[in-house]
């Protein structure tokens, strides 16, 4: 581990932030510098139909006041101002060094997000796409008009607060600025053309401007004559990284567990803060819960070491004060980069040490570990006993937690009391059998962050390439030529084939003859095959323009270290590019699915609510104190218990007579006035069921016993008369509880009762969502059912242990799973790789066929009843099985997720078919079949276990077996076999308590 080097440059810190201002404007212009394309016409300029316009013309779109506050004095940046960089972003006027730096910017990320695209849309249906295939908005141009008026007006009123000095700021302008472009350019796009309008006009405008944004700082820190930025334009990550899933798990109750969630928020929304506009060197370009990432100026690290230990020491005590020492976070700042696909590294990086404990400050560039200069940790206190919250500060013997964690959790009570439409209480989400249910989804996006994934989907094929290509082929002086310089035939009449013929020609031509020194015809070829990849290029009978349009041509390829690679330059060209505002767009939209989700299950599973009761009791009540069990303090023989503080935000046991079970948990709140916390399907009174039948049993029994939930023998009542009650009204709430939320990773507590339907509900939309990127972009899905008293904490450890193996992020070579009739009149993304390979290229990619094999990802679903804590430890997986002699012997998990289908369909034929006592039966003959074959080492072994299993299920259907279809028949079968049918009778009987047909 090496020491910071000393560095005695001067603080370029402050620099920045003197500077701040300048960098904050040249960003705001990077922001607007497209904002013509919000207009309706631009997207008829580009629609099949045609027409003429010019974006950066905004005098034709914008009002004239507007025009005139985008050139105000306050917007000038350098020797340019907003104006101009809107204006001349796409000519080649202009000398300022800012607008230069903006060109670089719009080019990298809007060619790279365009790549090379002839699909034009009808200006009636131009469609906003996800990257993933999914068309997710039809742009409808009155609509896009009314956005664009509204945009103006706000940016007019916005322009002219920040110009007139009313108590605005650069900051608060730019926040309000940002979120005004969101709503607006989210509905509209920077490129038309299919596929690559899977890029909103939001994500080009905001990925060009933190780039942007970190060149400029780049120019301030490094800037010269020949500044490093312009010259060689690169960029560098800088991310802080922290065990965030540990420090959530680490809450005992669920209050605990939220509240450490919300710190995480707040932390990321802090450091946001701070180097987004207080030391402005970039923007976010990805967060989850294990850390913050950052675009970064591409400086000299042995150069500026003091400013980037700076930049690194800031956030350090940012996430330090605000988790007051619990997160131990390390800094990490990447190689340089011409592209953004480094995050992919940043997070494998940061995935293979967040788990190691530091408490040393540690910053990581380029790999290199170094210290940093920071205060030693904390030492606990002497006094008084840990807390077993956060195991680091001491409390009060007589409390529960430390102070902090005691606030945290009042904290979270607080919001809840707000606004009681969701639940932080799991007795309120445990289904009629007291149960609950962890889900945990996750993403797996590594393959897509670095362009892996991007290089299967098409952004023009082979086939569409061919058709201006073909002529290059018919001309036999030409394919002379190139014959003659690689030395080989083409061999095989296809358009990949071709493609690559011609660009093993140009590549060896390239290095062979760099400067141009061929005579005109062999210089006229080169750039006639060049033509055939790229759109709106006239070749010239001028050597000197076509050696400019091949030399740009081939700079580009070296820039993207590909140059002596043809099928990497021709995946380049067919493909979908990791530009960094898809790649932005990515983990978006994946983030934005969960969210999606989260409604899908309050419209979908939960349209109709689950109640609570709010009720009052009478404030006079004869009680026994808590302190002295046999004084009574008297006010009338009654004491009025319910108003004193130390009762006040506390859960009660309530005894109701002739009400099934007859306990029942409250909330109290203040001046008795109580909320029921626990789901009211369960109770019974008098032929009443759930809610009417607690309803009805506080007001005709009331209250006969109320206990503190932490002391549940006291009953503080005291005489034999029960406590009135007033019903004040019922409340509606959505049994569910978000724990975990991140653009991969999705975590709740649902009832165990209704986890399969929310499942399913998963399976319908990931399905609808994901369709086109099927076996490319994996979901894994888990389940953990135990009882609501079950500690939450090691409910979450065990949650950890599910699918935690590598294993279950890597594809494999499978034959496709889906329906493949949808997919092949898909000309973009229907081709999947053949070949097992960490890069693919267009060689690599065929159409799907049925019975082929193919290099594909599957998602995984696994699940687990845990009725012990120790349990949990069962969870353990070896070559992607489960561990256990016993899962071994009768499981087949995990599973593929797209055997959930096939598990539902399983159970339903056995529901339907067979009562529960046939259903013991099976389950008990097959169970203790496999224990007594399982040391057999006969090659038998499995025909016979076959022959019982079909014996075994013809007894338990009796006489309906025969009456199945014979691929029914089959499926049952092959499910008994190979441990299915046992998983299936586990989940939905032993976990979710399903009953079977008695009739």
């Amino acid at each position: 581990m090496s020491e910071c080097p000393n560095n005695d440059k001067e603080d370029a810190l402050h620099i920045i932030m003197e500077r701040k201002d300048e960098i904050l404007t040249a960003e705001i212009g990077a922001l607007l510098h497209d904002i013509g394309k919000c207009h309706p016409d631009f997207i008829v300029s580009k629609s099949l139909e045609g027409g003429t316009y010019s974006h950066t013309k905004i005098e034709s779109i914008l009002s004239g006041e507007l025009v005139d506050l985008l050139r105000d004095e306050k917007f000038r940046v350098g020797e340019t101002d907003i104006y101009t960089l809107i204006r001349e972003h796409h000519t080649k006027s202009g000398s300022s060094k800012y607008l230069q730096l903006l060109r670089i910017c719009d080019r990298l990320d809007s060619a790279d997000d365009k790549g090379i695209v002839t699909k034009k849309q009808p200006v009636e249906n131009t469609v906003i796409s996800t990257p993933f295939g999914y068309p997710k908005e039809a742009i409808d141009l009155k609509c896009l008009m009314k956005r664009f008026e509204d945009l103006e007006r706000t940016l007019h009123d916005l322009l002219r607060h920040y110009v007139d000095g009313d108590d605005m700021g650069l900051s608060s302008l730019r926040n309000s600025l940002i979120s005004t472009l969101r709503n607006t350019f989210t509905h509209a796009l920077g490129e038309t053309r299919i596929p690559a309008n899977d890029v909103t006009l939001w994500d080009h405008s905001r990925s060009t401007a933190s780039l942007f944004k970190s060149m400029v700082c780049h120019e301030i820190l490094d800037g010269g004559e020949n500044s490093p930025a312009e010259v060689n334009p690169e960029w560098r990550v800088l991310g802080f990284c922290w065990d965030g899933e540990e420090f959530i798990n680490r809450g005992k109750r669920i209050a605990d567990i939220l509240t450490r969630e919300r710190i995480i928020e707040d932390i990321k929304v802090a450091l946001k803060r701070k180097f987004e506009e207080e030391i402005p060197v970039g923007n976010v370009i990805y967060e989850d819960i294990n850390g913050i990432y950052i675009t970064f100026p591409g400086i000299d690290r042995e150069k500026n070491w003091k400013f980037i230990k700076d930049c690194a020491m800031e956030g350090y005590q940012i996430i330090r004060d605000m988790s007051d020492d619990e997160i131990w976070p390390f800094a990490l700042l990447s190689e340089r980069s011409r592209s953004l696909t480094i995050m992919k590294s940043c997070l494998e990086f940061a995935e293979r040490k967040r788990r190691i404990p530091k408490r040393s400050p540690l910053i990581f560039c380029e790999g290199d570990e170094k210290y940093l200069e920071y205060g030693p940790a904390p030492a606990a206190a002497d006094e008084g006993d840990i807390c077993p919250v956060c195991r680091l500060r001491s409390k009060a013997i007589d409390r529960e937690a430390c102070e902090v964690c005691d606030e945290r959790s009042r904290g979270r009570l607080d919001r809840w009391l707000d606004g009681r439409e969701d639940t932080v209480w799991i007795d309120e989400v445990a289904d009629e059998n007291n149960r609950i249910a962890l889900i945990t989804l996750s993403f797996s996006l590594s393959r897509w962050l670095d362009g892996t994934m991007l290089r299967t989907i098409y952004s023009r094929t082979p086939e569409e390439w061919y058709g201006k290509a073909k002529k290059i082929k018919e001309n036999r002086q030409f394919m002379e030529k190139i014959k003659k310089s690689i030395q080989r035939e083409l061999n095989v009449d296809s358009p990949q084939e071709l493609a690559e013929y011609l660009m093993e020609y140009f590549v060896k031509e390239a290095l062979r003859d760099p400067e141009f020194k061929d005579p005109q015809d062999k210089i006229s070829l080169r750039a006639k095959i060049l033509d055939t990849f790229f759109e709106d290029i006239t070749i010239s009978e001028n050597k000197n323009k076509n050696s400019l349009f091949v030399g740009v041509a081939w700079k580009n390829f070296k820039r993207r270290e590909q140059s002596n690679d043809v099928k990497h330059i021709l995946t380049s060209l067919f493909t979908q590019n990791p530009s960094p505002a898809r790649l932005y767009r990515i983990w978006n939209e994946t983030g934005e699915f969960l969210d999606s989700l989260m409604d899908g299950i309050r419209d979908r599973v939960y349209n109709s609510k689950w109640k609570r009761l709010r009720f009052h009791v009478d404030s006079k009540m004869e009680v026994i104190k808590d302190n002295d069990k046999t004084e009574v303090t008297k006010d009338n023989d009654k004491m009025e218990v319910i108003k004193d503080t130390e009762h006040e935000r506390k859960g009660f046991i309530i005894k109701i007579d002739g009400l099934q079970p007859e306990y029942l948990l409250a909330f109290h709140e203040s001046n008795g006035e109580f909320y029921t916390i626990e789901s009211l399907s369960k109770y019974t009174f008098h032929g009443e069921k759930g809610k009417d039948a607690v309803r009805k049993a506080l007001k005709k029994e009331g209250i006969t016993w109320l206990s503190p939930e932490d002391d549940p023998e006291m009953n503080l009542l005291n005489g034999d008369h029960a406590l009135s009650i007033n019903i004040l009204k019922e409340e509606e709430y959505t049994p569910m509880i978000k724990i975990k939320g991140a653009p991969t990773l999705l975590q709740i507590i649902v009832p165990a009762s209704d986890s399969m339907k929310i499942i399913e509900l998963i399976m319908c939309l990931y399905s609808e969502r994901f369709r086109k990127v099927t076996g490319k972009l994996p979901l894994n899905l888990d389940l953990l059912v135990a009882g609501r008293k079950f500690p939450l904490y090691m409910l979450l450890d065990a949650g950890e242990r599910l699918l935690n193996g590598d294993e279950f992020q890597e594809p494999e070579m499978l034959d496709p799973w889906w329906e493949l009739q949808c997919m092949k009149s898909d000309p973009y993304y229907g081709f999947y790789p053949t070949y097992s390979r960490d890069e693919y290229s267009i060689m690599d990619l065929e159409v799907l066929t049925s019975g082929g094999i193919y290099h594909l990802q599957p998602g995984y679903f696994d699940f687990e009843m845990l009725s012990a804590t120790d349990d949990r430890y069962l969870i353990t997986y070896d070559n992607g099985r489960r561990n256990t002699p016993e899962h071994r012997l009768y499981s087949a998990r995990p599973l593929y997720l797209h055997m959930i289908p096939d598990m539902m369909s399983l159970w339903e034929l056995l529901r339907s078919n067979l009562s529960n006592s046939k259903m013991n039966r099976l389950e008990e003959n097959l169970t203790s079949r496999l224990r007594d074959l399982r040391a057999v080492r006969d090659p038998s072994r499995e025909i016979v276990f076959k022959r019982f299993a079909l014996a075994s299920l013809m007894d338990a259907f009796n006489g309906k077996w025969e009456s199945l279809r014979s691929e029914t028949r089959d499926f049952i079968l092959r499910s008994a076999v190979n441990g299915f049918l046992l998983d299936t009778l586990v989940l939905f009987r032993h976990m979710l308590k399903e009953d079977g047909n008695e009739n």
